[in-house]
């Protein structure tokens, strides 16, 4: 399997592809699939077909900013 280049993600789309949402929120791929499966306030996909997984961009940055907001007040992030 060989590393295909990235494309920059456009910040004036309003979707991402699910495997690029992790770029958006500033973390590991792994750990956006922690996330996911572990922490409820993770945003819902939208789902277009059985291989074409979406997310909202400003979904996922508001979901940042309540990492960062919870970070800062001292509590425990998800893991």
């Amino acid at each position: 399997m060989t590393d295909r280049p990235s494309k920059p993600i456009d910040p004036n789309a309003e979707f991402v592809r699910a495997t690029n949402a992790h770029k958006v929120l500033g973390i590991s791929r792994s750990y956006q699939y922690t996330l996911q499966d572990s922490d409820p306030e993770f945003p819902k996909p939208v789902r277009l077909g059985a291989r074409i997984v979406l997310y909202h961009q400003a979904e996922l940055r508001a979901y940042a900013k309540r990492l960062l907001e919870r970070s800062r007040e001292g509590k425990p992030l998800p893991s």
